[in-house]
């Protein structure tokens, strides 16, 4: 456990200066709050660091959209984070994959218990 106070940001400026901090730390967000100011423009890089992890719950509904979506974004502003998503419902297509996003299964179940 860390001795770290954990932040919640409440808005997208306080979300950016708790994640530009050089190590340590937890910050719970919504992710609404990886949007750009503006529709179409690019999030700003917040952290280089490759020490971030992201958890994400409900990994299969909005984290998608590669070109203005919010995992372009998240990866745009930590573009060396480790992802981690939670659901029980997994997509995989072409243009909207869990696995594009949070990357390789850690582990899984099917309904016919093997």
């Amino acid at each position: 456990m860390t001795n770290k106070t954990a932040y919640e940001a409440e808005n997208r400026e306080q979300l950016r200066t708790l994640l530009k901090v050089a190590s340590g730390g937890v910050v719970f967000i919504t992710i609404q709050k990886f949007m750009p100011d503006q529709k179409g423009d690019t999030h700003p890089l917040l952290s280089e660091r490759d020490n971030i992890v992201v958890i994400a719950d409900e990994a299969h509904r909005s984290q998608y959209e590669f070109i203005d979506g919010f995992a372009r974004h998240l990866h745009d502003a930590l573009p060396n984070a480790s992802f981690i998503g939670f659901t029980g419902t997994p997509i995989e297509n072409n243009d909207r994959s869990t696995p594009a996003v949070f990357g390789d299964y850690i582990d899984k179940y099917d309904i016919a218990g093997s």
